[in-house]
């Protein structure tokens, strides 16, 4: 059988050296040249170290956009850029660079009176401004509020609006004791006789009251105040305090508990309750109970734009 293996001695014989002297030259290489390399870890490091650089660079610049936008919203006069870089401790370089991006989309408007370029709020911050107000529904937003107040009490909570001397019911939710209030939304009341009905009348001036109320008001119950006069002076009180008490005024063994709701107009647009029996009223802290509700209106007001529910 003929051996796999060649003999060394059927291999050509040459006087050329196997292996290249290191001081001759290598002849061209031919093809494309390789890359070179580098270490992983040092790239991915260096990498790391630019994009945060740069993230930070971006948050930076990106809050101070929000700043001059806020600065020139609260300010009653175009400011100069000065008065920009002055206010908010930027240099004048940076603000000059922001105050120039934001004229160009229009968030911001340059005027030239007076020689002195000025800067005002813009139309295209006005157009977000209404987009947030136009995404913000009392209905859809009071839901979810109403849901949360009624399982932080575990009782029935409402939300309310006025019409004309009634409340009328847009959203609540139920408590999930055996013993509870029923009632349905769209239903009305009047609003003297309900502690969501007289923080929303506590809001109106006296020459709209003095229209709406008669000087003696319909009783629902024993308890309900009926005479104009006595209802002005706990208005008055429910003005101050910000919440109303209903002392089974409207339904026999039921109290309830309400706080106002306001947009981003500043206007009293809606009151927020909890109804619950006598008995479960008392086991409360009135104070503790005024502080949960207020809470749930100051989250929904804060949904609506309101200004002083986010100080």
């Amino acid at each position: 059988m003929r051996s796999q293996y060649l003999s060394t001695s059927s291999l050509p014989v040459t006087d050329t050296p196997v292996v290249q002297h290191r001081n001759q030259q290598r002849a061209p290489r031919k093809g494309p040249v390789p890359p070179s390399y580098t270490d992983v870890n040092d790239v991915q490091e260096s990498d790391f170290v630019v994009n945060q650089q740069s993230s930070r660079s971006s948050v930076k610049s990106a809050t101070r956009v929000v700043e001059i936008l806020s600065l020139l919203a609260q300010s009653s006069n175009p400011l100069t850029l000065a008065e920009v870089s002055k206010q908010l401790a930027i240099p004048r370089s940076s603000a000059h660079a922001l105050l120039h991006d934001l004229v160009g989309t229009r968030m911001i408007e340059q005027l030239e009176a007076g020689g002195t370029p000025s800067y005002r709020i813009g139309v295209r911050s006005f157009e977000i401004g209404n987009a947030f107000l136009n995404q913000r529904n009392l209905g859809d937003e009071g839901r979810s509020v109403v849901s949360r107040l009624s399982t932080a009490v575990d009782d029935t909570a409402h939300l309310a609006i006025l019409e004309g001397a009634d409340i009328v019911y847009i959203a609540k939710s139920e408590s999930s004791q055996s013993m509870r209030l029923v009632s349905h939304i769209g239903a009305r009341l009047p609003a003297h006789a309900t502690a969501v009905g007289r923080v929303l009348l506590a809001h109106l001036s006296p020459q709209t009251l003095s229209v709406l109320l008669p000087s003696q008001l319909p009783a629902l119950t024993p308890r309900t105040i009926t005479r104009r006069s006595t209802l002005l002076a706990s208005l008055a009180e429910t003005k101050e305090s910000g919440w109303a008490f209903d002392d089974e005024e409207s339904t026999p063994g039921l109290q309830c508990l309400a706080a106002a709701v306001y947009d981003h107009t500043g206007d009293c647009v809606a009151g927020l309750s909890v109804s619950m029996p006598v008995f479960r009223m008392a086991a409360w802290e009135r104070n503790e109970l005024v502080a949960v509700v207020q809470a749930h209106a100051a989250e929904l007001s804060a949904g609506l734009g309101s200004k002083s529910a986010r100080q």
